[in-house]
């Protein structure tokens, strides 16, 4: 597992990102990164603002960038979404990894300056990453908490990780800092040999005894050896008159069926959707495969489905999956098309795939002949070539292309 944090502030775009400036803890870096200015400066405002459910091109454009940069490093999504408006954020980023267990989970928390608005984004199936492919094939359905099945690759990767995010996202939503939360949990979780400081959870047996202290002493009297050692909690900043942040929950492919579960799961936990539950406004996912079956779609309709949008590029073949032969899947939420000027609600779901065999041979086949050697008269249903997240990045914006590299290039 790897624990990483970092703090992106300044008011100006560097030439280039230079290496970590410091390593406290192996897996726990911190870099000073850089932001933009300008008309990004009201995006945290715009996020805080936007309704519950209420869907914005603003906010798609922006979360299509994070689901896009989560396949980065930490310092290189930091940099990103700070030049995109989110400046002086605190990120997290956190990796559970087991390759026997088929576990390879990437999630980033960002939250901006002055807590009042986060995302949440997980990372999609990494090119070079075997253990990811492993999670899209495995689907096998799993019961869900209850509430239907869903598919067990996706299952099995949200419950690996979901222990240790799930304290940052309590962090997140009283608007506490995220990365003093990490801290914290850190020395919880990261206790190590050479590690000089007192162990959270001392054994019950005693280990020795100190003598008693002289009434002329002064001071109080110093505890026993073997009395528990607790850390300090972390301060509660919230305020009671403070509004709870606005939380939203991005990722694309492999990523946006985590951001679906993550949403479900939140829902679904009685502490967190009573306290918070109205903080998360959004989940935006892009090219996400379909999560669990009809009870699930049912039961979740009327609560995370309301919040729900999914974006679909042309003719991208990964929101068709799982294909019919693998058993009975349905997608929620509102479906977004892309069209020439931007993204546009389509009612009817896309078709799905028959055969994970021969859809894939089409879907490759569309690629090549689409992306690698263009043949403009040869339409084929699906394709790989749609699936790439720089597609939804150019589709979320009206710009030309080589902005989702550098927002404040000039126009041609």
């Amino acid at each position: 597992m790897i624990f990483e944090s970092i703090h992106a502030a300044g008011n100006y775009i560097p030439p280039r990102i230079d290496k970590p400036a410091s390593t406290t803890h192996k897996g726990l870096k911190g870099l000073p990164a850089t932001a933009g200015t300008g008309f990004f400066q009201t995006m945290t405002q715009h996020l805080t603002m936007t309704r519950r459910g209420f869907y914005d091109r603003k906010i798609a454009e922006l979360l299509a960038f994070a689901s896009s940069w989560t396949y980065s490093d930490i310092s290189t999504y930091a940099y990103a979404m700070a030049n995109h408006g989110l400046k002086n954020n605190n990120c997290v980023s956190i990796t559970f990894t087991n390759d026997a267990l088929f576990v390879d989970t990437s999630a980033f928390i960002l939250q901006s300056q002055f807590s009042d608005a986060a995302i949440i984004s997980f990372r999609g199936t990494k090119i070079r990453g075997p253990i990811n492919w492993l999670t899209d094939a495995t689907a096998r359905r799993e019961s869900f908490l209850s509430a239907g099945e869903v598919h067990g690759g996706f299952h099995r990767a949200i419950r690996a990780i979901w222990p240790v995010l799930r304290p940052l996202l309590i962090a997140v939503a009283e608007r506490r800092s995220v990365c003093e939360e990490l801290e914290y949990q850190k020395r919880i979780w990261l206790k190590s040999c050479g590690d000089t400081t007192p162990h959270e959870f001392p054994s019950d047996e005693p280990t020795g005894t100190v003598e008693e202290p002289s009434a002329a002493a002064e001071g109080p009297p110093a505890p026993a050896i073997n009395d528990p050692i607790i850390p300090n909690e972390p301060p509660i900043l919230i305020l009671p008159e403070k509004k709870p942040p606005a939380i939203y929950i991005t990722g694309h492919s492999l990523g946006g069926a985590l951001a679906v579960l993550a949403g479900a799961i939140l829902h679904r936990d009685d502490d967190f959707s009573t306290q918070f539950g109205s903080a998360v406004r959004g989940i935006y996912t892009y090219g996400q495969p379909m999560v669990g079956d009809s009870t699930f779609a049912r039961e979740h309709k009327d609560s995370i489905g309301t919040i729900l949008f999914r974006h679909i590029y042309e003719r991208d073949i990964v929101p068709r999956l799982p294909p019919i032969t693998m058993g009975r899947f349905e997608h929620i939420g509102r479906e977004y098309h892309s069209t020439e000027t931007g993204w546009a609600l389509r009612d009817e779901p896309a078709r799905r795939a028959i055969t994970a065999g021969v859809s894939n041979i089409i879907g490759i086949a569309a690629w090549l002949t689409q992306d690698v050697l263009p043949v403009s008269w040869l339409r084929l249903p699906f394709s790989w070539g749609h699936h790439s997240p720089i597609n939804y990045m150019r589709a979320s914006m009206i710009a030309d292309p080589g902005a989702e590299f550098d927002p404040f290039a000039p126009t041609v």
